[in-house]
C-alpha cells in the first residue's frame, strides 16, 4: 500500500488522498467469501488507471457512528452488537480475566472483530493440541493465526508452510517468507510482494522444490 502511494505521489504530487483510495477501491480485486468488503490492492491496475486517465468514483462520505460506551464488559460480552462485544473482549483482556481455554473460545465467535482480539492476545501456541487448532478461514485472523504459529515453527513442519506459499493474504506469506528465512542453508526463499500476480512465480522455487523433495521420498 505505501509503495503504491508513493509511486502516485511522485507522478502527481497534487494527489488527493479520496482520490487515491477512490482508485485503490475501483481498481483492485474484491475478495469473495471473506466479511471484509474492501478490495484487495492490484498495484497494476490501479498504476494502468491513472496513466491511461480512466475515472474512479469518489466514495461517499459515511456518517461516523457514535462512540460505544461499555459500563459492564461482562454483559456486554453477550451483546447482539459485534463492537460491543470486542470493545468488552479487549477489556476483559487487560484485567486478564479469561484463561487460555476461555480465550480460545472467543477464536469461533461469530464477530471477526471478536476472532483476532482473541488470537492477537493468545500470541502464539503453547502446546501441540493448540497447533492443531489452528485452522481459521477468515482473512484477517488467519494472518494472526499465522504469525502465532511461526513463533515456534520448526523445520520439521515444511509441509504445512509450503501450503501456503500462494495464499491469497499477504500476511501469511510474510509468515511463510520468514519460516523459510530461518533455514537459509535448507530451504528455497520465498521472496515476498504485493503484487497478486508475482505471488504465483515468487512461489514457485519453493513449491518445486517441496515437490521434488517429496517424490524422492516416495521412491526411497
Amino acid at each position: 500500500m505505501a509503495g503504491i502511494a508513493a509511486c502516485l505521489l511522485s507522478e502527481y504530487p497534487h494527489l488527493k488522498p479520496e482520490t487515491l483510495k477512490a482508485y485503490l477501491v475501483a481498481y483492485g480485486d474484491p475478495l469473495v467469501g471473506y466479511e471484509n468488503p474492501a478490495p484487495r490492492v492490484h498495484a497494476a491496475n490501479v498504476l494502468r488507471a491513472f496513466r491511461e486517465g480512466k475515472k474512479a468514483k469518489l466514495p461517499v462520505p459515511v456518517k461516523a457512528a457514535s462512540a460505544v460506551n461499555i459500563i459492564d464488559p461482562y454483559a456486554a460480552i453477550q451483546s447482539d452488537d459485534e463492537i460491543e462485544r470486542g470493545l468488552a473482549l479487549s477489556m476483559l483482556v487487560q484485567r486478564k480475566a479469561f484463561s487460555r481455554e476461555e480465550l480460545w473460545a472467543f477464536t469461533a465467535d461469530g464477530s471477526s472483530t471478536v476472532r483476532k482480539i482473541a488470537v492477537a492476545t493468545l500470541h502464539k501456541p503453547h502446546c501441540e493440541q493448540e497447533r492443531q487448532l489452528k485452522s481459521e478461514e477468515e482473512e484477517g485472523v488467519r494472518g494472526w493465526y499465522a504469525y502465532g504459529l511461526l513463533q515456534d515453527a520448526t523445520e520439521t513442519e515444511l509441509a504445512k508452510w509450503a501450503k501456503w506459499a500462494t495464499d491469497i493474504n499477504w500476511t501469511v506469506r510474510w509468515c511463510v517468507s520468514e519460516y523459510t528465512a530461518r533455514y537459509p542453508e535448507t530451504l528455497p526463499q520465498l521472496e515476498k510482494t504485493h503484487n497478486p500476480d508475482e505471488v504465483p512465480v515468487k512461489a514457485l522455487p519453493l513449491m518445486r522444490w517441496y515437490a521434488d523433495r517429496n517424490s524422492k521420498k516416495l521412491v526411497e
